[in-house]
């Protein structure tokens, strides 16, 4: 894991390095098309950078310059003439403040990321459509799944659950087990992790959305179980509980 880190840091040094170099060129013979293309890059590699750093400041400090260098690019790239290159740059901001989120454990940070993101990505719905951008559709609501959960688990709001299961929709609209695997297991894993947290912490005084809930957590994990190969002994104690729950058991079941 640590070696994976050092090659991963390096590399990303390479590229920005390389990176660097390109944009002098660009600069200097006014290539703008070019300027805002490497300044994406640019801002890609220090948010690359935050995963390699353990330190607060030195996230901090990549951040502030991959944010800088991601809003460089959009001074170029306008939604009329680069709608796709828009939305792109939009959709790395958002990745950036969602990955700063994660990696923080000041509430008042948080939130600012949390908000910061949220509106990244309400930029990119204005191009990434279904019907003329899929992927890029099926990543965006992806990422505002994945938004609205880490968030959900930091501070506890039940109102972020709806917001959890109104994006999922928009992906498992088109994602099937037949066509697209991965996604579809990872949408259905969070949809079951966000109820489990909603049980296990939030009081839900509403015995028949519990008993719900509860229903839902199952049948997502079940999903999940069903065609990926991990470690399940936590989810299936989960799944177990559940059952005894939902039928007035005690919770004594636990497996090792």
């Amino acid at each position: 894991m640590v070696e994976n880190l050092k090659i991963g840091l390096i590399t990303s040094q390479l590229s920005l390095n390389n990176a660097k170099k390109s944009l002098s060129i660009y600069e200097e013979i006014k290539d703008f098309i070019n300027i805002a293309r490497v300044q994406n890059n640019i801002g890609n590699i220090y948010s690359d950078f935050i995963r390699y750093k353990n330190d607060k400041k030195e996230r901090e400090k990549n951040y502030s310059i991959s944010e800088e260098y991601l809003h460089k690019s959009l001074e170029f790239y306008n939604i009329e003439k680069y709608p796709y290159e828009f939305a792109r740059s939009y959709q790395n901001l958002g990745s950036l403040n969602l990955l700063m989120m994660c990696n923080d454990d000041d509430k008042d940070k948080i939130y600012s990321y949390y908000i910061k993101a949220e509106k990244n990505y309400e930029m990119c719905k204005k191009v990434f459509v279904k019907d003329k951008y899929e992927n890029e559709y099926i990543n965006l609501y992806y990422n505002l799944m994945t938004l609205y959960f880490q968030e959900l688990k930091r501070i506890g709001d039940m109102t972020l659950l709806s917001k959890i299961m109104d994006n999922s929709k928009f992906i498992l609209d088109i994602c099937t087990i037949e066509n697209r695997p991965k996604i579809y297991v990872d949408t259905n894993n969070i949809m079951a992790d966000a109820y489990k947290f909603a049980i296990e912490t939030c009081e839900i005084t509403n015995e028949s959305e519990k008993i719900d809930f509860i229903e839902e957590t199952i049948a997502k994990y079940e999903i999940v179980l069903g065609f990926r190969e991990f470690i399940i002994s936590d989810k299936l104690n989960m799944i177990i509980n559940c059952k005894c729950q939902s039928k007035g058991l005690p919770l004594l079941i636990k497996l090792s």
